[in-house]
């Protein structure tokens, strides 16, 4: 994979915003989000992100949420993995498993571009909220841990 070695490590989400098709900026989830992407020399990838101060469910057994409190969680959280590939400034996230049902076992396309310690990552044209919007997302790389 060219460029691949430049994309290998873990990176923590600093900014997330929606450009609509009209040209506005929104922060669907605030201008404050937590996330991380991660991606592997072995070819794969998992990506999640967050909005700060999520409620906590009532119960502390994950299975026993009332509807109100996953519908919270769902609309607040992004969440998927699989294997990834690179063609020219594209990486590709060929999905196995994804918080949003639709994303599971598709390939999703992301534009790239890494300066100095920071990669940004684009979407083509999606429909968030019933509106056309282009997503990007800025990502800082995070020193290697010692283990």
């Amino acid at each position: 994979m060219k460029n691949v070695n430049q994309l290998i490590g873990t990176w923590k989400l600093i900014s997330f915003k929606l450009r609509l098709e009209d040209g506005i900026i929104k922060y669907p989830w605030g201008k404050n989000i937590e996330g991380q992407v991660m991606y592997g020399a072995d070819g794969y990838m998992a990506g999640s992100f967050m909005k700060q101060n999520r409620t906590l469910f009532e119960s502390p057994d994950v299975m026993a949420a009332k509807k109100d409190e996953c519908e919270s969680a769902m609309k607040s959280y992004v969440g998927y993995a699989g294997a990834y590939s690179l063609d020219g400034m594209c990486v590709f996230h060929h999905t196995s498993v994804s918080i949003f049902p639709n994303w599971t076992g598709i390939d999703i396309k992301r534009f790239y571009e890494i300066s100095d310690n920071k990669l940004s990552l684009s979407t083509p044209p999606l429909l968030f909220s019933g509106v056309q919007a282009t997503a990007v997302l800025v990502w800082e790389k995070l020193p290697a841990l010692k283990i």
